[in-house]
């Protein structure tokens, strides 16, 4: 039960299901996926609804009173983007990788079929 002293959103529980089904789809989704590039899509498009989820939450929550801040209080903090822009660059770059593996593999392979690849085991 809540006390007299808290300010919280009236619809916090929505938003915590709601961003936590977002963060699963995107899991879920991604382990359905094959191909690299469909599964770092899977997670940037959960992260991105998360992202929408939390946009929603801020525009419809006087958040500066909850934590005492003034009225000039920005809300993005550029380590939050900085990090999330990480995130970012590490789910791409591991998609990346993976493909650029499986076609590497699928080439020597090939050569080892016409017999060109030599020494070349994969």
């Amino acid at each position: 039960m809540p006390t007299d002293d808290e300010n919280h959103h009236p619809y916090l529980l929505v938003f915590i299901i709601a961003s936590t089904l977002a963060v699963c789809a995107g899991a879920w989704f991604y382990f359905r996926q094959t191909a690299a590039i469909q599964r770092v899509l899977s997670l940037v498009t959960g992260l991105i609804a998360l992202m929408v989820i939390g946009a929603i939450n801020s525009a419809t929550w006087d958040w500066r009173a909850y934590y005492n801040l003034p009225e000039s209080a920005t809300d993005i903090s550029p380590i939050g983007v900085a990090f999330f822009a990480l995130i970012l660059a590490l789910m791409y770059l591991t998609g990346y990788l993976s493909q650029k593996r499986q076609k590497t593999v699928l080439f020597l392979n090939k050569l080892n079929e016409k017999g060109l690849g030599g020494m070349l085991r994969v």
